[in-house]
């Protein structure tokens, strides 16, 4: 019960069609005129059951810590949400459900806009199981033998250029290989 028409109202231009876009929609944020239209026409419910009902809706997102707008939803959701960050992009990660019952943890820019805007990153939930997350965590993935291991590097470090070394990162013969740090560098392509 979260459209007006059920108490009677009609919201006109909710969503547009943006010009050099025929076949997309987008919501109005105030890009164009909208119009509220009040007792349109016979409501399905009483406005005072559909006031009631919105009520408990914001009760609802409040008590589950659901932000209102769109990039806040995710932020307070699971314990780890807005701690994740991608080590290409600097987005935070989003806990998603894969493969029927698998969970992990993806890129937010690689879910909204694809591999093109950030290749990004993906880390299986049971990887994070055991780990003690107080802050904003850079994760990246170094591949080394054939094996996936992770760096987790807090963002003030990431940012500054201090890098963690991999976990049980291990050499032929069986010593432990540390990760080399090195200050983040920018490529241009000429």
């Amino acid at each position: 019960l979260c459209n007006e028409k059920y108490k009677g109202d009609f919201h006109l231009q909710k969503y547009y069609t943006p010009e050099n876009k025929r076949n997309h929609t987008r919501k109005n944020n105030g890009e164009v005129q909208s119009y509220y239209i009040s007792e349109n026409h016979e409501p399905i419910v009483s406005p005072e059951v559909w006031e009631k009902v919105q009520e408990v809706r914001e009760q609802r997102k409040r008590d589950r810590n659901i932000g209102q707008d769109s990039t806040m939803k995710f932020q307070n959701r699971y314990p780890l949400s807005g701690m994740l960050i991608c080590p290409y992009c600097g987005k935070t990660l989003r806990r998603r459900q894969v493969y029927k019952k698998k969970i992990q943890w993806l890129c937010s820019t690689y879910i909204e806009k694809g591999v093109k805007a950030c290749k990004g990153i993906r880390i299986d939930d049971a990887e994070l199981q055991g780990l003690n997350i107080a802050e904003q965590t850079v994760i990246e993935e170094v591949v080394k033998n054939g094996k996936k291991h992770y760096c987790y590097t807090s963002k003030a470090d990431f940012d500054c250029g201090i890098r963690n070394s991999a976990s049980s990162t291990e050499t032929e013969n069986g010593s432990v290989l540390p990760s080399v740090n090195r200050p983040r560098r920018t490529v241009i392509k000429l």
